[in-house]
């Protein structure tokens, strides 16, 4: 597994659990990484516990601490928004799921 630097950088390689956002914001979407042992928006190195990434989330932007930013424009941006708005959840334990997204 590749080294994780706290909340910053490029996300772990592996596939992303789409959820809406706990904390509300319009248009942001957590992301929760398949590939450690726990379904949440925080990613932990299996190989090194001490090796974490918190708070991870989809939003548009440029700049970011650590999460998966969009810089495409307006239009591209609406356009993901309209898809993720117009997909049909799945909720599993009060939570909406949205899809899955893979991060090479």
């Amino acid at each position: 597994t590749k080294k994780m630097e706290k909340n910053t950088g490029p996300l772990p390689a592996g596939d992303w659990v789409v959820v809406e956002d706990k904390k509300g914001r319009d248009e942001w979407w957590e992301l929760w990484w398949t590939e450690d042992d726990k379904l949440d928006d925080k990613a932990v190195n299996p190989d090194d516990s001490s090796e974490k990434r918190t708070e991870i989330r989809l939003h548009e932007g440029t700049r970011s601490n650590g999460c998966l930013t969009v810089d495409t424009g307006q239009t591209e941006w609406d356009k993901i928004v309209e898809i993720l708005n117009s997909t049909r959840f799945i909720e599993y334990k009060g939570t909406k799921r949205y899809g899955i997204i893979t991060v090479e």
